[in-house]
């Protein structure tokens, strides 16, 4: 199992950061779009809900579950949490999921050398495109 962590700082508040998210998902579910080398895209079914972040003591933050299946089969079902936590007067989105290779050790192999770069270009082009989301929305 390889694992990603990911993330983006965005000039919104908590507060209101979750609810769009919500609405990423909810306009581009079930089929969303994610950019991973270039503008080559791939287009993967998405589930997602909206669950609490006990993973701090401290406080509750808001954050998202959500599961891909590409559609192509090279590419490996994708889980992840996408927390939101306050950051000064804004947010980070903090995505954490895994993934297993397919392929076997070939695959792993793979992973290892170039797929796992390729991941985390993919997971940091979907925060990119969720920061420009929120920020749209909520600048005056």
């Amino acid at each position: 199992m390889t694992e990603i962590v990911r993330t983006v700082s965005v000039g919104t508040t908590h507060e209101r950061v979750i609810g769009n998210v919500d609405s990423f998902f909810k306009e581009r579910s079930p089929r969303l779009k994610v950019t991973g080398i270039g503008s080559a895209s791939a287009s993967v079914e998405a589930r997602y809900s909206l669950l609490d972040d006990w993973t701090r003591l401290v406080r509750r933050h808001a954050a998202v579950s959500f599961m891909w299946n590409p559609r192509f089969g090279l590419f490996p079902p994708f889980g992840a949490v996408l927390t939101v936590r306050r950051e000064g007067k804004g947010s980070l989105l903090v995505l954490e999921g895994s993934y297993t290779p397919p392929g076997g050790v070939l695959g792993r192999l793979f992973d290892r050398a170039i797929g796992k770069s390729l991941a985390n270009r993919t997971m940091d082009a979907l925060l990119q495109e969720m920061k420009h989301y929120i920020e749209r929305r909520t600048t005056p």
